[in-house]
């Protein structure tokens, strides 16, 4: 019975975890537009890492934090002198 309980309760929060993303990912999609060379940059990043994502939803959420973090790369490269 403890292991019926215990696998319960992993799943409840795994679900509840997935509610979550999905939350998230939804209201990231429509923040930002993304230029197409970060869009570019970010296709080949997946396709290089082998990243697949399970809905549209969480794709655009992961670009939206790829252009995040890109924008932030490119920043510092302008503020840096070597």
């Amino acid at each position: 019975m403890r292991t019926s309980l215990k696998t319960t309760l992993i799943l409840a929060v795994a679900a509840t975890a997935g509610i979550m993303l999905s939350n998230v990912a939804e209201k990231a999609t429509s923040s930002q537009e993304v230029s197409p060379e970060v869009h570019e940059a970010f296709q080949k990043w997946t396709m290089t890492n082998t990243r697949l994502y399970g809905t549209p939803s969480e794709q655009n959420y992961r670009l939206n934090v790829f252009a995040q973090n890109y924008k932030a790369v490119e920043d510092l490269k302008n503020k840096v002198s070597h």
